[in-house]
């Protein structure tokens, strides 16, 4: 017995897998445990410490239903945000490339970058385009907000970089105003000392809480300046053959 042949029109259309739309992605990934990381880094002692911004971090994951492993809380202490060679930084990426992080999740955007440009380009290429997510705790912006969530990060970037250039200036005009009143602003060069202020108690302080001290000719040393500045204008002496003779003689070191 012969079957009839099933019309064209009656059979089933071969199923063709699409790709997901963003918001598909979306409703997929909020079935599912995410999977995040922190990065957190500071450049002062004066910045949030590194174990205050993973705190911060951590709340959030937890609020959010993060799942966030011990070997994915990243770091850089003491590193500035202009540099991009950052072996916290480069860790984080590397585990993002490999597939294990869903939400990369940090305090605020001048953890990333100091620079607007780099902020907004590392969250766009490294975060985004890779189908992840990231998350700034301090300053509530979130890349699910498709819709914002590039304006807000320019714009707290922009302010996080104009406050550096005020804070920068300020810095100055003090290192300046301390040095007109012969006060010690920094690293004293070889040569020079630093001796107690009268009065000491108007002086102030450092930020270290030490009593400001004036700098003044170091008696000790102000011979081998003499010498080392002659051998520099008669002998012509590089600064390396300078540094290596003073070694030979065994002058004193810089003294604090």
């Amino acid at each position: 017995m012969v079957l009839p042949a099933i019309p064209f029109s009656m059979s089933r259309p071969p199923v063709v897998a699409l790709p997901d739309t963003p918001a598909a992605w979306q409703a997929r990934r909020q079935k599912e445990k995410l999977r995040g990381c922190i990065y957190a880094r500071y450049s002062t002692r004066f910045q949030h410490s590194i174990a205050d911004q993973i705190r911060a971090c951590q709340k959030w994951a937890e609020e959010n239903d993060v799942d966030v492993a011990d070997c994915h809380v990243f770091s850089d202490a003491g590193t500035s945000g202009k540099k991009r060679r950052r072996a916290g930084l480069k860790a984080m990426m590397e585990a993002m490339s490999r597939g294990e992080i869903d939400v990369v999740i940090t305090f605020a955007t001048n953890r990333l970058s100091r620079k607007i440009h780099q902020a907004l380009q590392f969250v766009e290429e490294e975060i985004v385009e890779r189908r992840l997510r990231c998350v700034f705790v301090a300053q509530r912006i979130d890349t699910s907000d498709q819709k914002f969530w590039k304006a807000l990060v320019y714009v707290f970037a922009m302010i996080d970089e104009f406050g550096i250039q005020m804070t920068a200036g300020q810095v100055r005009e003090a290192h300046i105003g301390l040095s007109r009143r012969k006060m010690i602003n920094g690293t004293l060069a070889f040569g020079y000392t630093g001796v107690p202020i009268p009065g000491e108690e108007k002086a102030g302080t450092t930020r270290l809480g030490r009593p400001r001290r004036r700098w003044a000719i170091d008696e000790v040393t102000k011979t081998w300046v003499l010498r080392a500045f002659e051998w520099y204008v008669l002998d012509r002496l590089e600064f390396a053959q300078i540094a290596k003779r003073l070694e030979e003689l065994n002058a004193p070191r810089r003294r604090r």
